[in-house]
């Protein structure tokens, strides 16, 4: 006999009533932006790890990720004003 168990997890509910905007105090917009920018550096950090591992399988311009970096780098020099026209 065999037996399979599944294990759901469930988004966790908020606490508390739902709070219109007008209605949320000032920690409330604090928590809220804490925890947007936390999801954002998950974000941005699952993103570079997807990179490294790219880069790793196929090193040099082989790649999106590598002509992307290096493009936008060099976007960024010329509005810098550290070097004089960019050629695409």
């Amino acid at each position: 006999m065999v037996v399979i168990l599944f294990v759901v997890v469930l988004p966790a509910k908020p606490k508390g009533e739902e709070v219109g905007k007008g209605e949320r105090t000032k920690t409330d917009k604090k928590r809220e932006r804490r925890q947007k920018k936390q999801q954002q550096r998950i974000r941005r950090v699952e993103r570079e790890r997807r990179e490294k591992l790219v880069n790793k399988m196929a090193p040099g311009l082989g790649n999106k990720y590598s002509k992307l970096n290096a493009l936008k780098s060099l976007e960024k020099a010329a509005n810098e004003g550290k070097i004089n026209k960019v050629c695409t």
